[in-house]
Order: structure tokens, then C-alpha cells, then sequence
């Protein structure tokens, strides 16, 4: 059966694209876990960034869109899997990456 497209307002748009650039903030949690040689963690921060980045692609790279409704070409599954992740940051306030990663291994 054929995919159905996924269209999202402008409004809609905005919102997500301000989400996905505040997460990407992030990315540099990535390099540092190269860098203390920690791959572990590194290919566990990889994927969410990549699936940002995708996204971007059909959001738009500029925080300005002229466009009225955006079609998102992303599967189901990472649409939906990025989405879920965005509505939970959304919902309990992300802070900072390396604060948040902090307080879960103090809590563990």
C-alpha cells in the first residue's frame, strides 16, 4: 500500500523547527563523547542528531519558510520516533544535555 504524505502547517512547522534547532544545540555531546573515546555513548547521541538533521531537510535549514503546508517525507517509524521525543522534551522542560545525562547517572 502506497504511503500517504504527511502535511504539517506553517504554524506547525515553526514550532518543530525551533524543537529540532534547540536539540541539535546538543550536538557537540557527540564530538566530546569521541573525544573521552566513550563510543558507547557516542553511537547512542548519533542517530537522535541524524534524525534532526533529516527532518531539516524538510523543514527548511532557515528559521523563515514562505511555504503554507510542508510535506514530510521521513518514514512512519523515525517520523513518529522523533516526534514522540520532541513532544516529551516539550512536556518536561530539555534542559541542557550534559545536565540532563548527569542527573541520569546520578540517579541510576
Amino acid at each position: 500500500m502506497p504511503r500517504l504524505p504527511i502535511t504539517i502547517t506553517d504554524s506547525q512547522r515553526d514550532a518543530i523547527y525551533k524543537q529540532t534547532i534547540n536539540h541539535l544545540a546538543g550536538l557537540n555531546d557527540v564530538w566530546m563523547a569521541l573525544d573521552r573515546n566513550d563510543y558507547k555513548d557516542a553511537a547512542h547521541l548519533g542517530p537522535m542528531f541524524e534524525a534532526d538533521l533529516r527532518l531539516l531537510r524538510d523543514l527548511g535549514w532557515s528559521p523563515h519558510d514562505d511555504r503554507e503546508r510542508i510535506e514530510l517525507t521521513m518514514s512512519y517509524e523515525d517520523l513518529e520516533r522523533i516526534m514522540r521525543r520532541l513532544r516529551d522534551e516539550a512536556k518536561n522542560g530539555a534542559g541542557d544535555t550534559e545536565e540532563r545525562r548527569a542527573k541520569e547517572e546520578f540517579e541510576q
